[in-house]
């Protein structure tokens, strides 16, 4: 399937307008080092900035003597390199910005050290509180704007029940290790309840008896003498036993069961409420790793290869050993006792509140259930998540904004929309006070003229541009084309604009081109003609710049209807 607009072009912006990927001026060591850190090195610590999108970074071994040792950027493994500061490692961010998990294994297979890289957008185009701003924005908008695959993380909620994949993946990451080391604390010293039996004994061994039995020995009055001797009114000096004389009949082989009581008797079980519980909660996160597991997969096996995106293939080794380990442990642990001692998994009332009331089971079963949580709304927690290329956040942006200006405009969000519009990945409805609906499409599908279904067409092959703004009203329909471009260079603005002239030419939405096909940029230089209105005016095609806090180009989007 084609790239959307900003995918298909993004990939030259690595040389059309950032250049290709700068070198490393300083190397970054985990290890602190015996002597003080020589010019050009910086140690790991708790802020790790100084990372830039399309930058080139170096990593020092910590023994360069000693093989083995790997370093994983979100759990890709880097190649080894002879850097100019000496052996290590060469990491070149690609397309995204925020904060990227590092972890240095030894060989021994233990993570030796963990952080957060800082990674800058590129200054040519966003600054990095701009770049934040838009996060934020798209975040307050809908947080599914911001979610992707790439490297960087942002920290997220547990609210609402928006769930997928990577999502699932980061939760397990996070809790279930922490889950399963309390399940071996539970294995270890694990609740027991008494079960009452019944059981028949002979009279001498009898410790207790209740009500039942007081009942069989008032049936059985020589039972009664046997268990109680003198004081059951055995005044005539016999003796007890089954002799001659005796006040019982003769012990007989056949006959001496019968002359057992049947007693109350309790035995220790695990088979109780709260083991039932937790062995629910358990099985619940089992299948949860094999699930994702599966997922990560498929997902790596069906991933097309993109000059813009991370690839999820080289990291997927990696994240699949992490969840089969924690797969595998988790189920020798359930086959053991306690859990293999429980009749059925099963969550009640008394299970819940006895796991309440024991802190050991407690902390079980909340990071179980945190393993396995859903949702991402609400306050930050310390659970981070893969956010999207810096291209797409900014292209998701304009849509965000768009949108804003539409409500500022006096326009009111509606439900549903025209049948024959595009299919678009989302869909956003508006109407103003005389009538007139406004539709803006994010990723709408243009296919080729032989595979239409719908009036939105294209002449050539099959297009996705970034953008479509749709104005239906007494006068009729006019639409727009918007492809959001993250560059700014001259030559790279110049050369995006054959999407743009591309758009204009072989789109139709019931059989009318696009009255102009604009790129939104973050910044233009060396070409500020292409930013006139005259020129969108006379040419049906140029751009827009769209970022800071001003809001005059969308306006303006919205006016030219």
């Amino acid at each position: 399937m084609p790239a959307s607009g900003a995918e298909a072009d993004a990939g030259a912006d690595a040389e059309g307008d950032v250049g290709q990927p700068k070198a490393a001026d300083c190397a970054w060591c985990f290890m602190p080092q015996q002597a003080a850190p020589a010019r050009g090195i910086r140690l790991i610590g708790d802020e790790n900035t100084g990372f830039q999108e399309l930058t080139a970074a170096c990593f020092l071994h910590p023994d360069p003597g000693a093989p083995g040792w790997t370093l994983c950027i979100d759990d890709e493994p880097q190649p080894t390199a002879v850097t100019a500061f000496g052996p290590g490692w060469c990491w070149t961010p690609g397309f995204f910005a925020g904060e990227v998990t590092a972890e240095l294994i030894a060989p021994d297979g233990r993570v030796a050290c963990r952080c957060l890289l800082d990674v800058a957008p590129s200054p040519a185009k966003l600054g990095r509180d701009a770049f934040a701003e838009m996060v934020q924005a798209l975040w307050a908008f809908d947080p599914e704007l911001v979610l992707g695959a790439e490297p960087s993380t942002r920290a997220v909620g547990r609210d609402g029940d928006r769930q997928s994949l990577l999502l699932r993946l980061a939760r397990l990451r996070r809790h279930a290790p922490a889950a399963i080391a309390a399940l071996r604390q539970v294995q270890r010293s694990p609740l027991k309840r008494l079960r009452a039996e019944r059981e028949r004994h002979p009279p001498h061994r009898v410790r207790r008896i209740d009500r039942l039995t007081a009942s069989t020995l008032a049936q059985q009055p020589a039972l009664a003498v046997a268990l109680c001797g003198d004081q059951c009114g055995n005044q005539s000096g016999e003796p007890l036993g089954g002799g001659a004389g005796s006040l019982l009949p003769p012990a007989d082989p056949v006959l001496d069961p019968g002359r057992r009581l049947d007693v109350p008797a309790s035995e220790p079980t695990l088979d109780c409420a709260p083991n039932r519980t937790l062995l629910a909660v358990a099985l619940r996160l089992l299948g949860e790793l094999k699930a994702v597991r599966r997922g990560l997969a498929a997902q790596a096996a069906a991933e097309q290869a993109s000059a813009t995106r991370t690839p999820l293939a080289s990291r997927a080794p990696r994240r699949q050993a992490v969840l089969l380990a924690l797969e595998q442990a988790l189920a020798e642990l359930l086959g053991r006792s306690p859990f293999s001692a429980v009749s059925r998994p099963e969550i009640t009332a008394a299970g819940l509140t006895a796991i309440a009331a024991h802190p050991g089971y407690a902390a079980a079963h909340r990071q179980s259930w945190r393993a396995c949580a859903r949702g991402l709304d609400g306050p930050p927690t310390e659970e981070r998540l893969w956010i999207s290329p810096t291209w797409e956040v900014f292209e998701r942006w304009c849509l965000v904004r768009l949108a804003e200006a539409l409500l500022d405009a006096g326009h009111a969000p509606v439900a549903g929309h025209d049948r024959d519009l595009p299919h678009a990945e989302r869909t956003l409805c508006y109407q103003d006070a005389d009538g007139a609906r406004t539709t803006l499409l994010l990723q709408p599908t243009f296919p080729a003229w032989d595979q239409a279904r719908r009036a939105a067409v294209s002449l050539s092959g099959l297009h996705i541009p970034d953008l479509v703004l749709i104005r239906d009203d007494a006068a009729g329909r006019r639409w727009q084309v918007l492809d959001a471009k993250y560059r700014s260079a001259r030559s790279a603005l110049l050369d995006a604009m054959t999407s743009a002239h591309l758009y204009h030419d072989c789109l139709r939405l019931n059989g009318a081109p696009p009255s102009r096909a604009l790129l939104l940029v973050p910044a233009c230089h060396g070409a500020g003609w292409l930013l006139e209105p005259e020129f969108h005016h006379r040419h049906g095609v140029g751009a827009l710049c769209v970022t800071g806090d001003d809001d005059a180009a969308f306006r303006a989007l919205i006016g030219a209807h």
